[in-house]
C-alpha cells in the first residue's frame, strides 16, 4: 500500500503507460491532491485548470495546475504549496522541475522531496529520462515503478540503483516482466519491505478508475493499454 505522504517514482519510455500508472495512483488517493501539468496534456474530471500560482484555490480537494514546469515556476509552486498540509503533488515529468539539470533543483522542490513526508506532504513523480530528474529524488523514493518497454541502459541503471534489493534481483524482475508482456507490464519495488513485485499490464477496470484523462487535441496519437 502506498501512503499519501510518501515519495513514489514511476519510470518508463514514451508510450509505456507510465502516465497511466501515475494517474491511477493519483486518482486513488483521498487526501488533497495537486496535478502539476507541465506539458498541457491532461484534464481532470470536473476540475478547471489554473495557470497562475497566485490564482490557485487551496481549499479545493483536487487542483489542476498547468505551467511550463521550469525551475522558477516550480520554486514558486512548491513554495506556495508548502503552506498546505496533507497535500500530494503529482508531476508527470520530474526532469522539467530542474530543466533536465539534476543538480539545479529549486530549493522549494528539494525541501518538498527531503522534508515533506515528515510534514504530511507527498510526491508522485514520473519521468522518461531518469538521468535528467532531480538527483535528490533518486535517494528519497519509497516506491519505484518501472513500466515496460525497457529504458535506455543509462536510465535503467539509475532505476536499478534506486532499488535496494540488489541489482541482479532487480534486473531479473525486469526480465520476468518483459516475458509476461513486453509492453505495459511493470516492476514495483517497495523500499520499506524491500519487496519486488512483477505485474502484468493494469486491467481495464483499474484504468477506468482514473479521474485524469488526456486533453483532447486534433491529431494527437494516444497511447493506450
Amino acid at each position: 500500500m502506498i501512503g499519501y505522504d510518501e515519495r513514489t517514482f514511476v519510470a518508463g519510455p514514451t508510450g509505456s503507460g507510465k502516465s497511466t500508472v501515475l494517474n491511477v495512483l493519483f486518482s486513488g488517493l483521498r487526501n488533497q491532491r495537486l496535478l502539476y501539468d507541465t506539458k498541457d496534456e491532461w484534464q481532470v474530471h470536473d476540475v478547471e485548470p489554473v495557470t497562475d500560482v497566485a490564482a490557485i484555490d487551496w481549499r479545493r480537494p483536487v487542483i489542476h495546475f498547468r505551467g511550463d514546469g521550469g525551475p522558477d515556476e516550480a520554486q514558486e509552486l512548491f513554495s506556495a504549496a508548502w503552506r498546505i498540509p496533507n497535500l500530494t503533488i503529482c508531476v508527470h515529468e520530474l526532469a522539467d522541475l530542474c530543466d533536465h539539470l539534476p543538480n539545479r533543483t529549486p530549493v522549494a522542490v528539494r525541501r518538498w522531496i527531503t522534508k515533506g513526508r515528515a510534514h504530511g506532504r507527498g510526491l508522485l513523480g514520473g519521468t522518461q529520462r531518469p538521468v535528467g530528474m532531480p538527483r535528490i529524488a533518486r535517494t528519497e523514493a519509497q516506491h519505484i515503478f518501472y513500466v515496460l518497454p525497457r529504458l535506455d541502459p543509462e536510465d535503467e541503471d539509475i532505476v536499478v540503483r534506486m532499488c535496494e534489493a540488489g541489482g541482479a534481483d532487480v534486473r531479473a524482475a525486469i526480465a520476468k516482466a518483459q516475458d509476461i508482456a513486453p509492453e505495459h507490464s511493470f516492476v514495483w519495488y517497495a523500499k520499506k519491505t524491500r519487496r519486488l513485485t512483477v505485474s502484468p499490464p493494469m486491467p481495464r477496470h483499474i484504468l477506468a478508475t482514473s479521474i485524469v484523462t488526456e486533453a483532447p487535441r486534433p491529431g494527437r496519437q494516444v497511447a493506450r493499454y
